[in-house]
């Protein structure tokens, strides 16, 4: 902390050596980076005219949470067009991390503090790793200012000043055990399991949080996770990359296993999580798609109860999930709260799944896909900025693992929901992430959930797309349609193939009385010319993510625990 403190804190404005301080922490997961980063900001936010926390796992998401900040600047600071972002996401996201980046650079602007949390991707040329990036590209370019970054990336630390954050001494992990731990126990046996645990902060704040909830003794907690680690290094198909995230993930299942026991649906939902994004889960998402669809409704509490449907379980699971230490209350810049869990457990809790992994892929879709709001929903834009990296979560399954998706799809329901009816909310779910992406920029992705070779599958959905409903119930409904949508369901009946030679493009059309209207899917072919892209009509313009918190004495940011 000194050494953070010595580098970041501002200087005195007639300081002649103005630069700008730049630290690096690095280190293995689960080593406390992002809760050392917390500790400092919490202590000193207001020696500071700004803080933003920066979500730095892609370079996607990072440009988001650099354009999430410009709510966040003062009105007269930065052009009008610019601070429109957040509620019209036609503005170009790079034109405004640039603003952002100008903004920051200001001669009169120079006690800031950026923090670029998990920059864990290596990047060494452009196109080896589209998700990689240069985080010096997102540095101001100013001689003021303070940045820290998070990172496991010992390359990084060129940047500026680093520090590698190793190991805690064994002092300091029976601190931390005992921080947890409260009952009287053999100092003997705890050196050894601190000893076992190679000195990992979050390995240690799971058993001492486990051994307190559970009031297991040491010694048989040695013989569980000795068992554990056994079961953990013969899973099969696991990218283990080293022994410290077999640590983690070894008391992340013993810790798991006592909940499953005591309260399954609890325990259920952590699963669950773990096919979605790690970073923010709250009560509505869950709540939204059980009011929109009674199927997904029921899959839902199939597997998670009355958590799903109640804001009170739902509370009282975080919270247990919590005493455990698998999970981390925050709280938005907004002052909604959610729910994160470190990277590692969810890694164990997805890999962990073997014959149920399909279904709770599924559900993951379910519940984002009929989370999706309305564009009439009082808070609607906070909302999507939310649902989006849910959405990648789910879509990336949907786009790598079709084929075996889509063959556990037809394979009908799981247990007593009527198989078309579950069926077809998760094929509506798809379509509304679909067209999520489609109104992200990510039309090119998105169509290859549309190939060729899906469409027998896609059939599935022919029935709800020919019957009358809601367009929230079916998507297909005509002021819904779009020229993909008519492409693909001309594709499912036969009328023209998924890309003909020319050019299939769809015209608006009044779908009144009149006889001269065109059918609902009609698509007109003509000569193939430079494409355009026509605009949605079932969900308007969407603005990326809020990941980026802006700390001032008055703003939340991630609470320390």
């Amino acid at each position: 902390m000194a050494e953070l403190e010595r580098v970041l804190l501002p200087r005195p404005r007639n300081d002649q050596s103005m630069r700008q301080n730049v630290y690096v922490l690095y280190g293995v997961g689960g080593i406390g980076k992002t809760q050392l980063a917390v500790e400092f900001t919490w202590r000193h936010h207001r020696r500071f005219s700004s803080v933003f926390w920066l979500d730095g796992r892609s370079e996607d998401i990072l440009k988001r949470s650099i354009a999430s900040c410009v709510g966040r600047i003062p009105q007269d600071q930065i052009p009008e067009t610019i601070k429109r972002y957040a509620t019209d996401s036609n503005v170009d996201i790079d034109a405004v991390v640039k603003e952002v980046m100008t903004w920051l650079a200001q001669p009169n602007n120079t006690t800031w503090l950026l923090i670029f949390d998990n920059v864990d991707r290596e990047y060494t040329a452009p196109g080896v790793d589209p998700h990689s990036y240069d985080v010096r590209r997102y540095l101001p370019g100013a001689d003021h200012g303070s940045v820290l970054v998070t990172t496991r990336q010992a390359g990084l630390g060129q940047l500026g000043e680093s520090q590698q954050l190793g190991k805690v001494s064994a002092e300091q992990g029976q601190a931390i055990l005992e921080s947890w731990y409260k009952r009287k126990h053999d100092t003997n046996q705890s050196a050894l399991l601190v000893m076992w645990l190679d000195g990992l902060p979050l390995a240690i704040a799971q058993a001492g949080a486990y051994l307190q909830e559970s009031e297991v003794e040491l010694g048989e907690y040695l013989w569980l996770y000795d068992q554990k680690w056994g079961e953990v290094n013969n899973l099969v198909d696991v990218p283990l990359r080293n022994g410290s995230e077999c640590i983690v993930w070894t008391t992340s299942a013993i810790s798991y296993e006592t909940i499953h026991d005591r309260h399954k649906a609890t325990a259920n939902l952590l699963l669950l999580w773990s096919f979605m994004d790690n970073k923010d889960l709250w009560h509505g998402l869950l709540a939204a798609a059980c009011n929109r669809s009674i199927v997904a409704a029921a899959m839902l509490s199939r597997w998670v109860g009355d958590i799903a449907s109640s804001e009170v379980e739902f509370n009282v699971a975080m919270q247990r999930l919590s005493s455990y230490s698998l999970v981390d209350e925050v709280t938005e810049i907004t002052g909604t709260k959610g729910f994160t869990t470190h990277q590692l457990v969810q890694q164990w809790a997805y890999h962990s799944q073997n014959e149920v992994a399909k279904e709770l892929s599924q559900l993951a879709v379910v519940a984002v896909g009929w989370a999706v709001p309305e564009s009439s929903t009082g808070d609607y834009n906070t909302l999507q900025h939310r649902l989006l990296p849910h959405a990648k979560v789910c879509f990336g399954y949907m786009v790598h693992s079709r084929e075996d998706w889509y063959i556990e799809l037809r394979r009908g329901s799981h247990g007593d929901i009527d198989a078309d009816a579950e069926r077809e909310a998760i094929l509506v779910a798809l379509h509304h992430i679909r067209l999520f992406y489609t109104n992200q920029d990510n039309a090119g992705a998105a169509k290859q959930m549309y190939k060729p070779q899906n469409e027998p599958h896609h059939k599935q959905l022919l029935h709800s797309i020919r019957r009358d409903s809601t367009p929230l119930e079916n998507p297909f409904s005509k002021s819904n349609m779009d020229d993909d949508d008519l492409i693909w369901i001309d594709t499912l009946s036969g009328d023209v193939a998924y890309r003909p030679p020319y050019e299939a493009s769809a015209t608006r059309h009044s779908f009144g009385s009149s006889s001269n209207a065109p059918r609902a899917g009609h698509v007109q072919l003509t000569k193939a010319k430079k494409p355009s892209r026509v605009k949605q009509l079932s969900i308007e313009e969407w603005p990326p993510i809020n990941s980026g918190r802006h700390i001032s004495s008055n703003q939340p940011w991630p609470r320390r625990h």
